[in-house]
């Protein structure tokens, strides 16, 4: 029997998901049969539902995409802080929720893991704050609500709140394939006419600089992004946040730049004296600019965001990041301004013989990373350190800067 929980997980193993996390609850045990009975899927338990969402997180930022089931009301509202973490920094997690059968809901009686109010939407509300995508899953119409759902957490690379009682999940719908629609362009013409525009840019720079932000790694849009600037061969700064967005063993590569603050003068000197600065995937927030300290002119800004491409006081809207980016990875350009070569912050020394000091932790800790690592730091007085660590080729730098401070 083909039901729609086999359906849900077969969706979720198309896109690449091999492990599913959270921690068992008597409104989602049956889901979990489902998923043990999956052979494409493993369960990964956790010791709360907490460490589970982080799990998800850490999961999708390597990955794609991430999972993670609760229970319902006492284990969503655990999971929540690692939501909104996600849900702040563009990490696309796929939350399920197990909820209580359709004829418990409509009883109007009162439930345990609910506020004792005969509501059943409470947490549901909580969560449209943290998810761009919401669903109750019901009999009339599940396909298209899971495919939508599901279609939501890869275009704009948020969570997504999927609630799935536990009738509605053992009903069974037959063999059923309908793929899902993921479109990577809005508006071909405005992805020729801003990228046409900014290769004139381009062109007329003597010097030209690119802020690689966040939303490049979590738009797994690295590989494009690589391509774009060894097209057009400027020089690169990757944020606080925006760590390891670009190979910082390309030649292209100039270093972290963070406004007032960034330890390279001569760099913070070269993008605040840019004539062309191209942002691409940012978010600058307090931490990572200095407390807002930019000492470049906003006006030469050439901003590529998520949704929209913004420059020369205008903004044009529905345009998606990966559809900018990838057109701007097949382009030639022809720049033939100042670039700026990245410089080695943690070179220093250690004497085995001498005590050990906070630079000398980071210097020793950059001598030991190697190719393909994952390095995590936690926020705070260390990842003002950390953001210096010279990563080597396909390093990834994983950091939840926005809403929780010990993210492990």
């Amino acid at each position: 029997m083909y039901t729609v929980a086999n359906y849900l997980l077969d969706k979720i193993s198309k896109l690449g998901v091999k492990k599913i996390f959270g921690v068992p609850g008597d409104f989602n045990l049956e889901f979990l049969d489902f998923i043990l009975k999956n052979d494409k899927l493993d369960w990964v338990g956790s010791v709360n539902e907490l460490n589970a969402a982080y799990c998800a997180d850490g999961y999708a930022r390597v990955n794609g995409v991430g999972v993670v089931v609760t229970t319902y009301g006492v284990g969503e509202l655990s999971a929540i802080n690692g939501i909104a973490g996600s849900y702040s920094e563009d990490i696309p997690i796929i939350h399920i929720v197990g909820v209580p059968p359709t004829f418990l809901v409509n009883s109007n009686k009162v439930v345990h893991h609910t506020l004792g109010n005969y509501k059943f939407d409470e947490f549901k509300k909580i969560y449209e704050n943290v998810t761009c995508h919401q669903v109750w899953i019901d009999f009339i119409n599940p396909i298209d609500q899971i495919n939508s759902a599901i279609q939501s957490c890869i275009i704009y690379k948020k969570p997504i709140y999927i609630m799935l009682p536990t009738d509605v999940m053992k009903m069974e719908i037959g063999p059923i394939n309908r793929d899902i629609y993921f479109p990577t362009i809005y508006d071909f013409e405005s992805v020729n006419n801003v990228t046409n525009d900014l290769y004139n840019k381009i062109k007329n720079s003597k010097q030209a600089v690119i802020i690689a932000g966040n939303k490049i790694t979590s738009y797994r849009l690295k590989k494009y992004f690589n391509r774009f600037v060894n097209n057009a061969k400027i020089s690169v700064v990757n944020t606080m946040y925006g760590k390891s967005s670009f190979d910082e063993s390309n030649d292209f590569f100039a270093g972290i730049y963070i406004g007032k603050n960034t330890a390279d003068k001569q760099l913070q000197e070269f993008v605040d004296n840019a004539d062309l600065i191209i942002s691409v995937g940012n978010k600058f927030t307090d931490l990572s600019s200095s407390n807002f300290q930019l000492g470049f002119n906003k006006e030469k800004m050439f901003i590529i965001d998520d949704k929209c491409v913004c420059y020369d006081g205008k903004q044009i809207d529905n345009i998606l990041l990966n559809s900018v980016v990838k057109k701007l990875s097949n382009m030639e350009f022809n720049y033939d301004g100042i670039n700026y070569k990245a410089k080695n912050i943690l070179s220093k020394s250690v004497d085995p013989k001498d005590k050990i000091t906070y630079d000398d932790f980071y210097s020793i800790l950059n001598s030991t990373i190697s190719n393909d690592d994952i390095v995590v730091s936690d926020m705070g007085t260390c990842s003002f350190a950390a953001q210096y660590l010279n990563l080597k080729e396909n390093t990834e730098f994983i950091m939840q800067p926005f809403i929780c401070v010990n993210w492990f």
